[in-house]
């Protein structure tokens, strides 16, 4: 406890937080209309609601965070149980020592309520990364390698995530087609799985620089020399870093996140202004609302009874869904009708010419259909 606790600490502590913590949510709310609603619902839905489980999803696997850690931290991750071992836990001698020990304590506690969460995310451990990069400079700030058998190790298994990674990126575009069938329903929130997808020439280059990381992560390890270890595992961790954003993410995107956006656009072009966007059985809200610039509201597939009613209620007049939950209501019977594709999203509205299920009240005037673009 007195590692964390000091009394003449809380006061500019407290300052801190307020300054630096707090200073974008209360910028938020004095000079946008809605933001101090934003920040309500972050806190207590996002924060609050997620961790007493009142948003809580399918349960994860016990080890997601650590999956996370591995292939978000690569190729340090392995060097974290070396860099445990090695750490100034008792020592205050070492310069920095009392802040190695905070920031690691920090990560710890993130790594902890991550994991307890009800609904896990892989942005929750963003936290912890400073603390857990920290322990790994503290474990290279050394001259020499004194026992080479157990740095070689971590360097290896490095080396061998970043070939298996490689490898799995290469025979991915021919894997694709049969991604629908082996994750069955777990697919079906995903519809580019359904569909044709081209790769094209620009996604082989990050197969090969996975694996030529890797080569060069061997042969460092096999010099037993501390300085081309660190340098050869910090160029590999920037190469991996911008494969990632520049060449693997651009696909994702194309594939599963630019449809539904072009789609979101066209929503709000066939919606009035202030009016809802129906998501039926679909991820991706905060992007709608993103693209879209219109609230968003959910509608369950358990509830598809109701679903005309809830357009009603809400005011939306235009919903998304996959094609996959849209060619099931149709065989329902719920009266939609579909505006526009795109690569298995499907923009729809309701059809009011027809009556709702169990409801023999008169229906409004049909809402006019956006053309197709």
């Amino acid at each position: 406890p007195a590692i964390i606790f000091r009394r003449r600490w809380f006061f500019p502590g407290a300052v801190i937080i307020i300054v630096i913590g707090l200073s974008w949510y209360l910028s938020l709310g004095f000079l946008h209309s809605e933001g101090f609603k934003f920040s309500r619902e972050l806190f207590l839905e996002q924060y609050v609601g997620r961790f007493s489980g009142m948003m809580a999803g399918p349960p994860g696997h016990i080890f997601y965070y650590l999956i996370i850690l591995l292939v978000g931290f690569m190729p340090w991750f392995s060097f974290l149980p070396l860099a445990v071992v090695h750490a100034p836990w008792r020592s205050g001698k070492e310069p920095g020592a009392r802040f190695l020990r905070l920031f690691v304590i920090c990560s710890f506690i993130v790594f902890l309520f991550s994991f307890l969460s009800p609904s896990q995310r892989p942005g929750d451990m963003l936290p912890a990364l400073p603390g857990l990069a920290l322990m790994l400079a503290g474990l290279f700030n050394r001259r020499e390698i004194k026992h080479p058998l157990f740095w070689r190790t971590p360097g290896y298994l490095s080396a061998l995530l970043a070939f298996a990674l490689g490898i799995l990126l290469a025979a991915l575009p021919f894997i694709f087609p049969y991604l629908a069938d082996l994750l069955g329903e777990n697919g079906r929130k995903a519809p580019a799985l359904f569909e044709p997808v081209h790769f094209g020439f620009s996604w082989w280059p990050a197969p090969l620089l996975f694996v030529l990381c890797a080569i060069f992560m061997v042969r460092a390890c096999r010099r037993d020399n501390i300085e081309k270890l660190f340098e050869t595992l910090l160029v590999s961790s920037f190469i991996f870093s911008a494969s990632l954003f520049y060449l693997v993410l651009p696909h994702y995107d194309r594939i599963f996140a630019a449809p539904l956006a072009r789609l979101a656009i066209q929503a709000a072009e066939g919606s009035t202004d202030g009016a809802k966007i129906m998501v039926y059985e679909l991820d991706g809200r905060p992007s709608i609302n993103f693209v879209s610039g219109h609230q968003t509201v959910s509608h369950h597939e358990q509830d598809y009874q109701q679903l005309t009613e809830h357009f009603r209620q809400t005011g939306a007049s235009v919903g998304l869904t996959t094609a996959y939950y849209f060619e099931r209501l149709r065989n329902r019977g719920v009266a939609v009708i579909e505006m526009s594709r795109d690569t298995g999203f499907v923009l729809f509205r309701p059809d009011s010419t027809e009556p709702v299920p169990g409801d023999s009240a008169s229906t409004p005037p049909a809402i006019p259909a956006v053309p197709e673009q």
